[in-house]
């Protein structure tokens, strides 16, 4: 466990989950799929409250700083309030940091969870209160899945965020869903899943450290400023987006970190595979990772179960943890 980690406490059925919207304002585009992942979570036995302003919708946000920063301090002064959830990422989070009371979110430890542009909050906090956070799933993409949300994702959620004591190692998850549909229309059939490429380990070796866990365009927003992320010393989980991000724009991501000297001192490297990259893109993507990685000398697995790639292992955000070839083994308790 890193120094003067904080667990927050673990979760139990009845316990309450408020939903803010930090980033993108999706939950209004796609309210069917956003009750749906309310619904979700309700029948895994929490009481879902959705924080008020974490439905609005101003264009490529969901609201203004202060009404975002509002539903995020209300949600972890609320005593009722055990985890919470983000209903999607999005771009913007950053412009959350500099407004938050990270006195109250330490004086309220609780389980944050999360991906993709949550990366930013999740640091933030981490780095400001010593609270073990979760890269994890987000109301909208994984809890609002039709029908129902993927039984690995959900399952290994429960296992980080429910037990007090270590997760263990990763679970290989053999299946991956690459199928796109559209949101506004996606109660027509599930998705169906294809054999995954399996794990692929780039550069062999041995690494312990604390574990971090981050998308890479939000991680470079982030370098230059009071949150840039310290990764000396630690294992780095590193998810690479779908959609429009191509293997080009991980490429400069990747180049920018290492320019920037983020990269200096990192124990060990995971890199998510995600659903856009399959094939020869994939191998693509590796061959930029060994790259940009090569005069570092630490081990590095690629297409690692996590982040943008359904279904998807949470990685808890602070504990210890161990790298060894294919296998990543989470080695301190995440929650108490």
């Amino acid at each position: 466990m890193s120094s003067g980690a904080v667990l927050p406490p673990r979760l139990r059925p009845g316990d309450v989950v408020a939903v803010v919207s930090p980033s993108a304002g999706d939950a209004a585009r796609y309210a069917r799929r956003a009750a749906r992942g309310v619904r979700a979570l309700e029948e895994l036995g929490f009481v879902v409250e959705v924080m008020p302003n974490a439905t609005l919708d101003r264009s490529w946000v969901s609201g203004t700083v202060r009404e975002r920063v509002d539903d995020v301090h209300r949600a972890f002064a609320d005593d009722r309030v055990r985890a919470v959830a983000s209903f999607i990422g999005g771009n913007h989070g950053a412009q959350l940091l500099e407004s938050l009371d990270f006195d109250l979110i330490a004086g309220n430890p609780k389980v944050l969870f999360g991906y993709s542009d949550m990366t930013s909050l999740l640091h933030a906090v981490h780095r400001r209160t010593g609270l073990v956070t979760f890269y994890g799933p987000a109301v909208l993409p994984q809890f609002g899945e039709f029908p129902r949300p993927l039984r690995e994702t959900v399952d290994h959620f429960r296992a980080v965020t429910s037990v007090a004591e270590p997760a263990g190692a990763f679970p290989v998850l053999d299946g991956i869903v690459r199928e796109f549909i559209d949101w506004a229309d996606d109660e027509v059939r599930p998705r169906e899943q294809e054999k995954a490429l399996g794990r692929r380990v780039l550069r062999g070796g041995r690494a312990r450290g604390p574990l971090v866990a981050g998308c890479l365009p939000t991680i470079r927003h982030l370098v230059g400023t009071p949150w840039q992320l310290d990764l000396r010393g630690s294992v780095l989980v590193l998810d690479v987006p779908d959609s429009r991000y191509r293997v080009c724009d991980a490429d400069a991501d990747l180049w920018h970190l290492r320019n920037a000297r983020v990269l200096d001192g990192l124990a060990g490297l995971v890199v998510c595979r995600s659903r856009h990259f399959d094939g020869p893109l994939a191998a693509q993507l590796c061959d930029v990772v060994e790259e940009v990685t090569r005069p570092y000398g630490f081990p590095v697995l690629a297409e690692f179960e996590s982040g943008h790639g359904d279904p998807a292992l949470t990685v808890p955000i602070g504990p210890a943890a161990e790298l060894s070839g294919a296998e990543l083994t989470v080695l301190d308790a995440a929650v108490s």
